[in-house]
């Protein structure tokens, strides 16, 4: 009879899911916005016209590849890594390469080196990490299944683009006026 937040809060397991996509959430989001702002800056020295054809083809080349990359490692990477390595170890793949990937962002930052980081990041997200989280929730009762998993989804996802949003962004940008190699 608990409800979805209930059914988080008193239990560990459900806990650390909810924290592990709030954290993947609110890191997603800053890079999100990191990307989209080189990319606007990248743009600014062009006419309105030539801005707007910048940017379009700009997002369209960015997600096209990441949803090529994600096939790809979905149709023939994913399962096998599961196999071989099991959830738990899967689990760190992603952070892993995305910790490697804005290291290498501090010491080389420029729009392609952000871009082969976002891209890799996304692929990653969308092919491997999403599976392994829906995995997670093999192991919980069905109730956890059906309304805690709805909670985590929904809830603490948003929660983690507003963390993002109006937390880490703001307080960057507007309260401490840093720029975007800030981030």
């Amino acid at each position: 009879k608990k409800g979805g937040f209930s059914l988080v809060v008193h239990d560990r397991y459900l806990r650390v899911l909810a924290v592990m996509l709030l954290v993947a959430t609110v890191i997603n989001t800053c890079g999100e916005y990191v990307i989209g702002k080189m990319a606007t800056d990248n743009a600014a020295h062009l006419a309105k016209a030539a801005q707007d054809a910048y940017i379009s083809r700009f997002y369209s080349d960015y997600y096209g590849v990441v949803n090529l990359i994600s096939a790809l490692l979905q149709a023939l990477v994913v399962a096998r890594l599961l196999t071989t390595l099991g959830i738990r170890k899967v689990l760190f793949i992603m952070p892993v390469i995305v910790l490697g990937g804005w290291l290498a962002c501090c010491f080389y930052v420029n729009l392609l080196m952000i871009r082969v980081e976002k891209t890799t990041e996304n692929s990653l997200d969308y092919s491997l990490n999403n599976p392994v989280r829906q995995a997670l929730f093999l192991p919980t009762s069905p109730a956890a299944k059906y309304k805690a998993k709805a909670a985590i989804d929904t809830f603490f996802f948003r929660m983690g683009d507003v963390i993002a949003g109006i937390g880490i962004v703001f307080l960057f940008v507007e309260v401490l006026g840093l720029g975007v190699k800030a981030f």
